[in-house]
């Protein structure tokens, strides 16, 4: 009869491992996102806002919340630089 045990990850080491990682964005999302703030002067720090302005562009929902996410943090990176 063979230990599983050694097989099985830990649950705190997988806890571990999700601490250190951080929100990846697609390329797509940080591309579509930067071109739109070089065209566009309509985005604020607010999410709410920037999702309505989108809302009309991009035909998926997912896709829209992430991109208005991606700019409102940009945005507020760049008002604390």
């Amino acid at each position: 009869m063979k230990n599983n045990n050694l097989f099985k990850p830990k649950i705190e080491d997988s806890i571990k491992v999700n601490q250190k990682m951080g929100r990846i964005k697609s390329t797509l999302i940080k591309r579509t996102s930067r071109e739109l703030l070089k065209h566009e002067n309509v985005f604020s720090e607010e999410f709410d806002r920037n999702k309505k302005v989108l809302g009309n562009l991009l035909p998926s929902k997912r896709i829209r919340n992430k991109i208005a996410g991606y700019i409102s943090r940009l945005k507020r990176k760049q008002m604390n630089e």
